[in-house]
């Protein structure tokens, strides 16, 4: 240990002897370890960090399958898994997006909630804090019991230690309060109030299809067995209620996936960029620690002679090496913790609680150890080289040309630089990909036109208004007379739905066309049902191909209508018309009526901006109101004044109720993509700091052979070689490194390619521009980082080299 600390003093005395040397290194080790430590902090938290349920990695949600298509679950469905499978601890039926009002300081406030089974809480192993969860029958009637998130019981109540058993009012309803969770509880995600499903008492009713459902996996039970499980009762189902589950199956996936299944891959793929930039890192500092020790040679020649021993000339130099990575790893900790505040902030999700990003124990514990691997692997072939003097060379002039020991310094150095410029490539090509394939994402035609549109939600008193059809009317119309009269707005719109939205992707209905069997009702497509006003496609400039759309006259005494976008048409009438056809909402014997189709619209992209292939049915909220809406404003009105004005007209319709979720279009889209955003963002970032590095690489080596070959230079000059001819000789060197390297890059880059195909959108994997483009760059990097020590060599004096000899 006492040798071991002053090694220590030692290697920071010659740290501080060569402050330039010492800088750059740090400052290389900063940017590749603190990339890392960044990047490993998204990677800790969110994939790493188990969900902050009991046995997180035994909780599964379930899902119907049909067609390829993920949709929800009936009630009665739920209840067939708990009777029928013995793979479950138990099954809880959750329902999201509910909305309420709730009043604090005498204003109205928005909350969210979740209709629920009471065996939530105990599938995911949470106890309250204060009281229990309602009773078991109120699951199964009407009833009016709540449990409160911590954070509405703080925000609303004051933290009444006595709430459990009062009576709070929501929605102008009187809710019984049984209990009150723990704080940083949170299912699925942003719930204020947990309510008994009991509001919606179909258990009977097969066809009515509007529930998740998440289950806890009993011990020793694998996800094979209950996969097959799940299957053999889809089948069985299928047998015995032809009329509802013919073509049902169900789906199960890990709970995980909920929360991080769609930020997965973008993760990997950045942890494996910042990986490839530490290697070039680890290349560089080889580098330079070989320069170093070439011109200590002399002094550990002396050392050997005087027995000093090889390992002990080793762990010296290794010391060295390990002093420079920490104090890096240090700079690059400190890199991080700047980055990940950055990086969060352009996180445009709201994540669970438990999700936590930041450089705590872990992140650092995962800095100190590539810190260490990294002085280790950067330090251990320099040592190895250093501790090998050669005494005959030593006695000779340096300047007589390269020794064997030189040349195989050379050699080892030319080899890094090969194995970085293959880096470098791979990172460009995928950066390239990456990019290419977010820019077209970003001009992809989403069928309506984003900008000047602002949104937000209004969610009327169930008290008050549900069933009370000519209320909501009255209320949304006199809302949309009220908006489009403001000054700066243009027009304004209803939907229930509306596209590319948080709750976009679950709003799926099932639908039945006049004339057809059961057999082949059942396999109709899931559709995006929309329930809007007229003028709504006026205001999203949504084209129309064929007939009207709704107009003010299809209100609830008119003959019911629909309009469907084109997707749709060609999928249920391939080479008919359209128009005129009927369809309903629902199974064919369900109570919705049955709609003419009088329009067809063009293709819009309603839950992913990367799918066009989306199915869109559009009917008047007059003639189905209903009590949740999006409205949509065409405005060029600031957001901030549009919201102010919203909430004044909603409060003055109903003093009762207010607007809530505000957001301009453009920022709800770039809500949607933003995992690609940042991942192509990062990437970029990575690719450019290869580049650079593999730039300094091949400066490095070739100011280092030039040096190494200044007599040979002077010999070619007394002989009659002109300035231009070494000029030549030395770039043709640096080229011949670059293009070994991006030959080896290029065929490393098809695999990434290839691996990365999910991720890009309208982009060949190999796309020929990219893969043309990353070579020419490479090769240009090679020439400007061989042109100055080239020209160095051009203007070597012969007398001058040849001074000594």
């Amino acid at each position: 240990m006492q040798g071991f600390s002053k090694d220590v003093r030692h290697a920071v005395r010659l740290l501080l002897k060569k402050p330039g040397f010492t800088l750059i290194v740090v400052a290389t080790l900063a940017l590749g370890i603190g990339a890392n430590t960044a990047i490993f902090s998204f990677v800790d938290a969110i994939l790493l960090e188990p969900l902050a349920f009991r046995n997180p990695d035994r909780l599964v949600r379930l899902t119907t399958l049909r067609g390829g298509e993920t949709g929800l679950l009936s009630l009665a469905e739920v209840d067939d898994l708990r009777r029928h499978l013995d793979v479950f601890d138990g099954v809880a039926p959750y329902l999201t997006d509910a909305q309420y009002n709730i009043s604090s300081d005498n204003a109205p406030m928005q909350i969210n909630a979740v209709l629920t089974g009471r065996e939530l809480f105990d599938i995911l192993g949470t106890k309250l804090l204060f009281g229990e969860v309602w009773p078991e029958e109120y699951d199964r009637q009407r009833s009016f019991g709540v449990v409160l998130s911590h954070g509405l019981w703080k925000r609303a109540f004051g933290g009444d230690p006595n709430i459990v058993g009062k009576t709070i009012t929501a929605d102008l309803a009187p809710y019984t309060v049984f209990g009150v969770l723990p704080e940083g509880f949170e299912f699925p995600y942003r719930t204020d109030l947990y309510r008994c499903i009991g509001v919606y008492p179909d258990y009977e009713d097969r066809s009515l299809r509007y529930v998740e459902a998440v289950a806890g996996l009993k011990q020793g039970v694998s996800l094979e067995e209950a996969s097959e499980q799940l299957r053999a009762l889809g089948l069985r189902l299928a047998q015995d209620f032809p009329d509802t589950n013919a073509e049902i199956a169900f789906g199960m996936t890990p709970l995980e996936e909920l929360y991080v299944g769609n930020l997965r891959p973008y993760l990997m793929l950045l942890l494996g960029a910042v990986t490839a930039v530490l290697l070039i890192v680890c290349v560089n500092v080889v580098n330079l620690l070989l320069s170093r020790a070439m011109g200590r040679e002399k002094e550990i020649a002396v050392r050997v002679a005087m027995g000093v021993g090889r390992l002990r000339l080793i762990r010296q130099l290794l010391t060295e090496s390990l002093t420079l990575s920490l104090i890096g790893g240090a700079a690059g900790v400190l890199l991080a913790h700047w980055s990940v505040s950055l990086g969060s902030s352009l996180v445009r999700v709201q994540l669970p609680p438990w999700i936590e990003i930041g450089t705590d124990a872990g992140v650092l514990l995962f800095a100190l150890a590539i810190s260490l691997a990294t002085g280790i692997l950067a330090g251990l072939a320099p040592a190895l080289q250093a501790s090998r003097p050669d005494f005959n060379e030593l006695l000779k002039d340096a300047s007589r040309g390269s020794s064997s020991g030189s040349r195989r310094r050379n050699l080892l150095r030319q080899g890094l630089v090969v194995a970085e410029v293959t880096l470098a490539v791979v990172l460009l090509a995928g950066a390239g990909l990456m990019v290419k394939s977010f820019s077209r994402l970003q001009q992809a035609d989403l069928g309506f036109e984003p900008e000047n549109l602002v949104t937000f939600q209004v969610a009327l008193t169930w008290k008050t208004y549900r069933n009370e059809d000519e209320r909501i009317t009255l209320f949304k119309s006199q809302m949309i007379e009220q908006l489009q009269a403001l000054p700066g707005v243009s027009s304004a719109a209803i939907n229930s739905n509306l596209p590319l939205t948080d709750n976009a992707e679950g709003d799926k209905s099932v639908i039945s066309l006049a004339g057809q069997s059961i057999s082949d009702q059942q396999r109709n497509p899931f559709v995006n049902s929309q329930r809007v006003s007229e003028g709504y496609l006026d205001t999203m400039k949504i084209r129309l191909v064929r007939g009207r759309f709704l107009e003010a006259s299809d209100r609830r005494d008119a003959p019911p209508v629909a309009v469907v976008n084109r997707q749709l048409a060609d999928r249920l009438w391939p080479n008919q018309d359209p128009l005129e056809q009927r369809l309903k909402v629902g199974e064919i014997d369900s109570s919705w009526p049955w709609m003419s189709v009088i329009g067809v619209v063009e293709n819009v992209r309603h839950s992913d901006v990367s799918n066009p292939q989306e199915m869109n049915l559009y009917y008047s909220a007059w003639q189905r109101p209903d009590i949740t809406h999006y409205v949509v404003v065409r405005t060029s009105l600031p957001t901030s004044d549009l919201e102010a004005q919203s909430k004044r007209i909603v409060q003055g319709i109903d003093a009762q109720q207010t607007a809530f979720n505000f957001h301009t279009y453009p920022q709800r889209i770039s809500d949607r993509v933003w995992q690609r955003r940042l991942s192509s963002t990062l990437f970029a970032v990575f690719a450019a700091l290869a580049a650079a590095l593999s730039a300094i690489g091949i400066y490095g080596v070739m100011s280092y052979a030039v040096g190494q070959r200044t007599r040979e230079m002077g010999i070619r000059r007394a002989l009659g070689a002109s300035g231009a001819n070494v000029l030549r000789m030395v770039l043709g060197e640096s080229l011949r490194l670059a293009l070994f390297g991006v030959a080896l890059g290029v065929l490393a880059a098809l695999g990434l390619a290839f691996s990365m195909s999910s991720m890009l959108y309208s982009v060949n994997p190999v796309d020929p521009i990219v893969f043309l483009s990353v070579p020419a760059l490479l090769g240009l990097v090679a020439l400007a980082a061989g042109l100055l020590p080239a020209l160095r060599a051009s203007r070597i004096d012969p007398i001058i080299a040849l001074r000594d000899e």
